[in-house]
């Protein structure tokens, strides 16, 4: 199931006016809650990944995971390492999230990323490398279609970003 979700994710990424290079998918809910409730819970419906904590990065050609120590054996065993990448928080060798944006994407490229779900420490050195315009949720849109409970409110707009 993860990756059909991933294949539409990347297919609404491709299709926008201006594609998205990558987009990022935090544990959150724009109130910044300890523990989210189901309907905020992006970044397990899409790669699995139950743990309470976790920050993933698609891109065309990659689906990756940031999280710490506690996580590591729950990831191995919730995803598919053929589709996931686990990166390994706080270990010496495993490049941040903007590191790994900045070396993996071209000057330019477009970042999706919804800022209100993420907390002020996430967000803050994406801020750095990232400048910012106005789209929808591409990861909201899917959801949408494979929901039982759908919030009754619309989607507010998200942020599209440039790498500087």
């Amino acid at each position: 199931m993860s990756l059909q979700k991933l294949t539409a994710l990347r297919t609404l990424m491709a299709s926008q006016p201006t594609a998205l290079a990558a987009y990022i998918v935090p544990t959150a809910d724009a109130h910044n809650s300890e523990y989210i409730a189901p309907v905020d819970a992006r970044r397990e419906w899409l790669s699995g990944f139950t743990g309470s904590a976790g920050t993933a990065v698609v891109t065309a050609t990659a689906a990756l995971v940031w999280t710490d120590g506690r996580y590591y054996t729950q990831f191995e065993k919730e995803t598919d390492p053929v589709i996931w990448t686990l990166m390994k928080q706080s270990l010496p060798d495993t490049p941040t999230m903007e590191k790994w944006l900045t070396s993996n994407l071209t000057e330019g490229a477009t970042v999706g990323v919804d800022p209100f779900v993420m907390s002020r420490e996430t967000w803050s050195p994406l801020q750095v490398i990232l400048s910012t315009d106005y789209i929808y949720s591409p990861v909201a849109e899917r959801r949408t279609f494979c929901m039982t409970f759908v919030p009754a409110g619309r989607y507010r707009k998200h942020f599209r970003f440039t790498l500087l």
